[in-house]
Formats: structure tokens, sequence, C-alpha cells
């Protein structure tokens, strides 16, 4: 499924992880790079609201986790990287990067635990930038989501099998150095590992062996 050079743009959030670990356990996969919508530049100009640089570290730890080439910017664009305008600007970028990388796959991970509206939306949002790719003359990269159809507990469930650590991932919509755990991101974080009754090291670390 990921022969070749494949490329995640990569939110630094739990669906992210997951997805940058099934393209890892692909013995065959070749060159791996994350594309990332938050830049250095970005998280440090907008530290003071929203969970840039937290996401940003989760991104770098799962660069170094899994090996990737490389971490490659996307060029800012206002809003959540959640919304659906917003995405097609990011996913857009990340075609055009990808394509320029000669990756073969680019994988966006959006999870929406089974909302069939946001699923529609994802599809729509996948044939048009791959449409406009084509357009501006683009030698475009296939675009898979393999993450949209998964219920969180599939997801999580998911990680537990390939190994993910989760730690190298973040959720927190707070400009602080460690998850909150209040927030309605660390709320819906801990909504996900309930349900599939795992333990969450972020709000469950495991003590040390010894």
């Amino acid at each position: 499924m990921y022969e070749g050079a494949t490329g995640i743009l990569n939110l630094g959030d739990p669906a992210s992880l997951v997805a940058t670990a099934s393209v890892c356990s692909h013995v065959n996969r070749g060159t791996l790079i994350l594309f990332s919508p938050l830049s250095n530049e970005v998280t440090d100009e907008y530290s003071h609201g929203g969970n840039t640089r937290g996401a940003r570290r989760a991104i770098e730890q799962q660069a170094e986790v899994f090996r990737a080439s490389q971490i490659v910017d996307l060029p800012h664009h206002d809003g959540s990287t959640n919304d659906m305008l917003p995405a097609v600007h990011s996913l857009f970028a990340a075609v055009n990067l990808a394509a320029a990388h000669d990756i073969d796959t680019l994988v966006w991970p959006l999870q929406c635990d089974c909302d069939l509206d946001t699923i529609s939306r994802a599809t729509e949002i996948t044939i048009l930038v791959s449409q406009l790719a084509e357009l501006a003359g683009a030698a475009a990269p296939s675009i898979q989501t393999p993450m949209v159809e998964l219920t969180n507990q599939q997801m999580i469930e998911l990680g537990v099998n390939l190994g993910a650590p989760w730690e190298a991932s973040w959720s927190c919509d707070l400009p602080v150095d460690a998850h909150c755990g209040a927030c309605d991101g660390c709320r819906r974080r801990r909504r996900m590992f309930a349900v599939a009754g795992v333990d969450d090291p972020i709000f469950n670390p495991q003590p040390a062996a010894g």
C-alpha cells in the first residue's frame, strides 16, 4: 500500500501518529517525509494562542521515532488545520511540495469517528485537490485517507497494535508545555482512549520498571 516514497500531512495529533506508524510498518516503504503546517516560525509567532508549539514538538518527536528523512514546512494559512477550508489549502500545498520531492503517496490522516458528513466532505476535498494539482501541471501523488472511516476506538486499537508511542502526539488546545487535561482537546483524547479501554501514558504514566 505504501511502496515508494511517502509523505504524511502531519498535525502532531494521535491520528497523525497512528498513520505514520502504519506507513512505517510496511517493510517495502521508501522515503518518509512529514509535511507540517506548523513551522517553527509559525509556532513562535502564534505561541500565545492555540496548541501549535505542542503539536510542532510532537511532529518533531514522530520524525525522530520513525526516522523520517525530513520535515517540510507548508506555507502558513490562518485558521485551524482541523477546519475544512484551511484543510484544502494545506492539502493542496502538501500535494505540490510532495510532487517537488518525488513523493508517490501523500497520506492525509483525517479521523472523524465515522462522522458521515465529514467523510463526504473529505472525499470531495481529496478529489478537488487532485484535480487542481493536475490543472497546475504537477505530477501529483496519490492522496490516501486511511484513517477517515475509523472510529475512535478502532484508531486507538490500531495504534496499540502498531506499538505507537502515544507520548509523541499532542491534543491540548492550550499553549502549554504539558496537556492540561481539561480543555476540549484533552477531554476528547480522554474519551478516545476510554472507549478503547486503553491507558493513555499522557494522563496515566506507567511507573518506571525496577
